[in-house]
């Protein structure tokens, strides 16, 4: 949740601790959240490592399968 989060807004690594601080305030069960970490490092590697190469697989094993086009702008 939080590293799709921070994905989908653009948001800096810097920002998961706070909004994980954020969840723990705002959960009515206050014990799960109370055990839940993640560090800008650990969001990182999490991010790259793991949604980015999900991802980077999903998108190259389907390139091979199904018709696509890539449109260029020259504009800078």
């Amino acid at each position: 949740m939080v590293l799709g989060t921070l994905a989908e807004h653009s948001l800096p690594f810097i920002m998961a601790p706070v909004i994980v601080n954020l969840a723990r305030m705002l959960a009515e069960d206050k014990v799960a959240p109370s055990r839940m970490k993640l560090s800008r490092t650990s969001a990182q590697y999490k991010m790259v490592h793991g949604l980015g190469k999900t991802f980077s697989d999903r998108i190259l094993s389907n390139t091979g399968k199904l018709p696509f086009s890539v449109n260029l702008d020259e504009a800078t």
